[in-house]
């Protein structure tokens, strides 16, 4: 992309150059030369000799037509101001050969004309996208499990669609990730067991310290 004024957006041309370059592979075949960046010579020239055209000859038509405001400037390049150009202008290709590829009622254009990334699932099956969360629905046919990829598509007017193994999947808008489940602890149950009456912390000092000089089975009482 070209801005005449001012810098190259190089931004824009790294966003938009693989996004052109797949639609063109779908439609065209993967035969194709493939979309020339305005920073090669060939297509720079294609695209000075273009702009040529209209500064100078279309300049002239409009003035000529008395034509001074952009509405009517439209409805003049509609009304076929491009014919006499292309008659003068057009050169014959070397192979006549058609090789678009034929355009049938099951073309998924929307599939082909937007943009197109891949994003991994999470844990808690969601995606990021542009600063933004979705989460993925349970009740899909096809379910991507976590760490497999999705392909998020965004058409021109900035609509989303997830699709998965070749299948568009449901999905919901979030403002934060869900929250995670913790298992429920169990409680432990402390058991207190009270010594005996003949346990030595029930005994005295003395009586404890003669119990454990003589044994109890030797133990004699005095009369």
């Amino acid at each position: 992309m070209v801005d005449p004024g001012g810098p190259v957006d190089a931004t824009a041309e790294a966003w938009a150059a693989p996004a052109v370059a797949r639609a063109e592979a779908a439609v065209w075949g993967d035969d194709s030369d493939g979309w020339e960046s305005s920073y090669f010579p060939q297509a720079k020239g294609r695209v000075e000799r273009k702009n040529g055209v209209y500064q100078d000859r279309l300049v002239k038509e409009l003035k000529l037509q008395g034509i001074c405001d952009i509405d009517a400037a439209n409805r003049f390049l509609r009304a076929g101001f491009e014919a006499d150009p292309n008659r003068k202008f057009a050169v014959p290709p070397a192979e006549e050969e058609d090789v678009h590829r034929p355009l049938s009622e099951e073309t998924p254009l929307s599939n082909i004309f937007c943009f197109e990334e891949e994003r991994r699932v999470n844990n808690d099956w969601t995606i990021q996208y542009r600063s933004r969360l979705f989460q993925i629905r349970k009740g899909n046919k096809v379910m991507p499990r976590a760490g497999q990829k999705v392909v998020v598509r965004e058409d021109l007017e900035g609509m989303l669609t997830l699709h998965y193994q070749g299948r568009k999947i449901l999905y919901d808008a979030i403002e934060a990730r869900p929250k995670r489940l913790e298992p429920a602890k169990e409680k432990k149950i402390h058991r207190v067991h009270p010594p005996g009456p003949h346990h030595p912390w029930r005994l005295d000092f003395n009586r404890t310290r003669r119990v454990e000089r003589d044994p109890p089975h030797t133990v004699t009482r005095e009369t």
